[in-house]
């Protein structure tokens, strides 16, 4: 048996806390490690192994888009009338990074909505797909509208539908044309600028 002996410094700076150092500096969030304490219950005939649980939302995200050919309104309705919903733009970025630090990061580990978890062999296809062009590349709709009234913009999250009391919120995205951004989000799912 070979023994590792881990230092207490590196380049005469304290290992210790190094992590917590890098994320508070980079402003890196990452998505919080909570599973679910349960599995999380589906309507209808809807197969727990197509979605991956989202931490901190409760909710689940299916592994591939469902109602392709439909538009954005035609696609809420339709699942808003078989008990699902169009993510918002913060769970989406949520799930994605979640995704991201579980297989690029190796930092956490995927769960299906009935609470097992994903291989990493699917796990990694999944990464693939979102982040790249593999099998023909991932598109998703988002909850949410955007209103621009005199210069000042709003968004609509959770939209409902033109019938409903839909709520509006100031946009909170500073991002108006074509940027470099890192990962760090604000709570409506908009990456932050670089400083």
């Amino acid at each position: 048996m070979t023994i590792i002996e881990i230092p207490d410094s590196w380049m005469g700076k304290p290992i210790d806390g190094a992590l917590e150092r890098v994320l508070a500096k980079k402003n890196v969030v990452v998505p919080s490690q909570v599973q679910p304490a349960s599995p999380i219950i589906l309507p209808g005939q809807i197969n727990p192994r197509d979605y991956i649980t989202v931490p901190g939302y409760n909710i689940v995200i299916a592994k591939a888009e469902t109602h392709k050919n439909r538009n954005w309104l035609e696609t809420l309705d339709d699942l808003g009338a078989e008990g699902l919903m169009v993510p918002t733009i913060a769970q989406f970025m949520c799930h994605w990074m979640n995704v991201k630090t579980a297989v690029v990061d190796g930092m956490n580990i995927l769960q299906y909505a009935d609470g097992t978890a994903v291989p990493n062999t699917e796990a990694e296809d999944l990464w693939k797909y979102m982040s790249s062009g593999h099998r023909g590349g991932c598109w998703t709709w988002l909850n949410a509208r955007f209103l621009e009234n005199g210069g000042n913009w709003k968004m609509v999250s959770e939209y409902k539908g033109t019938s409903s009391k839909n709520v509006e919120v100031d946009l909170k995205c500073r991002i108006r044309q074509d940027k470099l951004v890192g990962l760090a989000f604000n709570d409506q799912g908009f990456p932050e600028l670089e400083s």
